[in-house]
């Protein structure tokens, strides 16, 4: 059976779901507007580490209708007064100073401890993607790992692209009025995956796709269709531009 995914619904004008939102360390100030969408939507909202600093630079005065349920890291980025403020206004401060894991892998586990995954249709995660690359493929570590620990579906996004991992299997990807015009699947963390797609402009038909061979970059949504389809016998990631400008 496919397994379908609604990338992007959640900043549609017309969604009436629950999300959990995750803020790693990153600026805001490109992706302030979709979190001012996505906070009131958020069951529950975590930030990591220096991600409050820049979460306390973005809200200003406001600070208190944007207050998370959790912060948590190993606190070598995050400012100690910072911090403090958020603790006296009653937000959980979690460190985690395992050396071994990263901030966004710590602040997961103790996110799905948290929730109920029942209650909640994604986890989205804001600023994952850019920055310094060894962190952003470590980010992608993370989502690998986390298809062993939870059936939602996770979106991690900056203002222009969205990334997610597609567990081996078949899916199929709706498309909606804020999706982009370009579309990936790439065979990170894997040698090799043979995939199959429909609704793509070029599509895949049990093509191998690989590092030192092909990737499939610069693809196209198919115009007239309204999903994508994607058969693949491993893990692979799907990428896909956002276009959204309110």
């Amino acid at each position: 059976m496919d397994k379908t995914l609604f990338p992007l619904s959640y900043l549609q004008d017309d969604y009436n779901k629950k999300i959990c939102l995750i803020l790693l360390n990153q600026p805001l100030d490109q992706t302030w507007k979709m979190i001012e969408k996505l906070w009131n939507r958020s069951l529950f909202k975590a930030v990591t580490d220096g991600g409050i600093n820049q979460l306390f630079e973005a809200v200003g005065n406001d600070l208190d209708s944007y207050l998370p349920d959790l912060i948590s890291g190993d606190f070598d980025s995050a400012s100690p007064k910072i911090l403090d403020i958020y603790r006296e206004k009653g937000v959980e401060v979690v460190q985690t100073p395992d050396q071994n894991a990263t901030d966004f892998t710590k602040c997961l586990h103790i996110v799905l401890d948290k929730i109920d995954e029942n209650k909640v249709d994604c986890i989205v995660v804001i600023g994952g993607i850019g920055g310094r690359f060894d962190h952003t493929m470590a980010n992608l570590n993370t989502l690998y790992r986390a298809v062993d620990l939870t059936s939602l579906p996770i979106y991690m996004q900056d203002h222009h692209s969205l990334a997610c991992v597609l567990n081996q299997g078949s899916h199929r990807i709706m498309n909606n009025s804020l999706c982009g015009k370009w579309c990936g699947l790439l065979p990170v963390g894997c040698d090799s995956a043979t995939v199959s797609t429909t609704g793509l402009k070029w599509n895949l038909d049990n093509y191998q796709l690989k590092f030192s061979g092909l990737v499939s970059t610069s693809n196209k949504h198919d115009e007239n269709s309204d999903h994508v389809t994607v058969v693949t016998d491993k893990r692979i990631v799907w990428t896909m531009a956002i276009k959204y400008s309110s």
